[in-house]
């Protein structure tokens, strides 16, 4: 019987590539990422502002639907800005109005110029916020003459004590604002968090919605004050915080209801006239850190932050606050995020509404910038965005 004998292997090397073959092969992989890079960047980038979008709309559409369903008052999409780069769209109705003395002023005053009267809104409980991507924002367009002032009943004159985005010469300001347009940012991330009494720092802007019918409010420019309860803890182990604490309130609208007794003869305020206005001014007046003064636009821009800065040259973003607003902390050199609204200096410095007047042209593409913003006016009975062209 034979037996099959198994071929001797192959001593035969087993061949390479070469060194011109595998440049080839890294050189075609170079091409590749060059071109799939920015092809996949792009979609990505377009998937996100298609989201930011969406949710734009989603966020006015909750605003809308609460004046809709409002038993109360108007409703209205609210704008807030969180430090970190988040924008978030709050649903909320107008639920008391509270009446302010103006600084200096004597609540006994029988002169009704030294009052204003401000329409509390309250968040609706049962919707939750809408937040944006982040990085993503959203300003307001304010019409000349509407910044920075409280109009007198009689005299006609302003308050800039107890006005709208007040000035901040040398840190914020604004472009000639009794004369022109400005595009504003949601003021509500800056504040001192360790005092409960700093208020008017905080400011934005909403689109306001009337009650029943959904149409937008055009023409009601009444002062607004909005409950949005800070995270900070410190001041609310003393005094009037803790007596009347509204981290503990069932609802926002309840507890504003409540406070605004005070007006009425039955307050649990105090006994005194004087004594309801600073208590009641400290928890949910003009000067209270837990409120945002805001007021009505019919317009809004919708763009990423780094982008505005790299169309102004502005070499980044404050790390803290993810915008061009922030401060430093000299002592450690790092960014933080400032107890009233500011350029951050390190990137941007105002002067005159210089600052101001940079972002307005770049929003509307004004020479010498071209705008990457997304413009909005809103239907005035269906309460719709349109989106219009710089």
């Amino acid at each position: 019987m034979k037996r099959h004998r198994r071929p001797p292997l192959s001593s035969a090397p087993a061949r390479a590539f070469t060194i011109t073959e595998l440049l080839v092969v890294i050189s075609l992989f170079a091409i590749l990422l060059a071109v799939a890079v920015p092809s996949f960047s792009a979609m990505l980038q377009s998937s996100e502002e298609s989201l930011a979008d969406g949710q734009l709309r989603t966020g006015l559409a909750a605003g809308r639907d609460a004046a809709v369903r409002s038993d109360s008052g108007d409703g209205a999409a609210v704008f807030f800005y969180e430090p970190g780069g988040r924008t978030r769209i709050v649903a909320c109705v107008h639920v008391a109005t509270i009446t302010d003395v103006r600084d200096g002023r004597s609540p006994t005053s029988s002169n009704p110029d030294d009052f204003i009267t401000r329409e509390v809104f309250a968040p609706l409980p049962a919707v939750k916020p809408v937040e944006l991507p982040r990085g993503w924002m959203v300003r307001g367009l304010v019409s000349p003459g509407r910044l920075q002032a409280a109009v007198t009943s009689s005299t006609a004159t302003t308050d800039l004590t107890t006005g709208w985005y007040e000035p901040n010469p040398g840190k914020r300001e604004f472009e000639d604002p009794d004369s022109r347009p400005n595009w504003v940012f949601p003021e509500t991330g800056f504040y001192d968090y360790t005092k409960g009494d700093t208020g008017r720092t905080r400011q934005t802007f909403m689109v306001r919605y009337a009650r029943g019918t959904g149409a937008v409010m055009l023409s009601d420019q009444k002062p607004v004050i909005v409950l949005d309860p800070v995270p900070a803890q410190n001041f609310r182990k003393a005094g009037v915080w803790q007596q009347f604490p509204i981290e503990k309130a069932p609802d926002l609208a309840t507890y504003a209801r409540r406070l605004t007794g005070a007006w009425s003869g039955s307050s649990p305020l105090g006994s005194t006239l004087l004594q309801q206005d600073q208590r009641r001014r400290q928890l949910i007046g003009d000067t209270a850190t837990d409120t945002v003064l805001a007021g009505p636009v019919t317009a809004v821009a919708l763009y990423q932050e780094k982008r505005l800065a790299a169309g102004l040259k502005v070499t980044g973003l404050n790390k803290a606050t993810g915008s061009l607003y922030g401060s430093r902390d000299l002592g450690k050199g790092t960014d933080i995020v400032p107890r009233e609204p500011m350029f951050d200096p390190k990137y941007f410095k105002s002067e005159g509404g210089a600052g101001a007047k940079k972002i307005n042209d770049w929003i509307q593409g004004r020479d010498p910038y071209k705008s990457e913003a997304r413009l909005y006016t809103l239907n005035r009975y269906l309460g719709s965005a349109r989106e219009i062209t710089p």
